[in-house]
């Protein structure tokens, strides 16, 4: 038990370490943006999700009440101006009962901006053994998130 909380606390260090710097990374290049959103170029996930929409002959509008997300944000997601977050993810992928794999998306292959400390956090997080792990890492990236916060003021 002790040994899993050493484990557990050893890679939540890790996970704290690299996304401050890709905190860090991330103001530079939001500021080299000029604050413009970052459109899913790619859209892979965007056709595949509307060919599966379609071909459970849903229109945006029943899928997004299925999946209980606004149907605008479908829209975007399925354009290729969003990706949706892992919570919207999900509801999509239980409205439409297919798995990550039949939805055509490999988390092992999603970029993470060539950065390799992004990629390690994501490894770290892909790690999880089960629910409970992951909320402990959830909790720690929350309140490291937050300590964040307070130093920016």
């Amino acid at each position: 038990m002790i040994s899993t909380a050493i484990y557990l606390i050893s890679n939540i260090a890790v996970v704290i370490v690299l996304l401050f710097a890709e905190m860090k990374q991330n103001r530079k290049e939001e500021s080299a943006m000029n604050n413009k959103k970052q459109v899913n170029k790619d859209n892979t996930f965007g056709k595949k999700l509307r060919e599966l929409r379609k071909a459970m002959g849903y229109t945006q509008q029943v899928l997004a009440e299925k999946a209980n997300i606004d149907e605008k944000h479908l829209s975007r997601v399925e354009n290729g101006k969003y990706f949706p977050t892992y919570a919207t993810l999900n509801k999509l992928l239980n409205a439409l009962n297919v798995s990550l794999e039949e939805a055509g998306l490999d988390l092992e292959q999603i970029k993470v901006n060539n950065n390799p400390l992004m990629a390690k956090a994501l490894q770290i997080l892909n790690s999880a053994k089960d629910d409970e792990e992951l909320k402990c890492y959830l909790e720690a990236l929350k309140t490291t998130q937050k300590a964040l916060e307070v130093n920016k003021q």
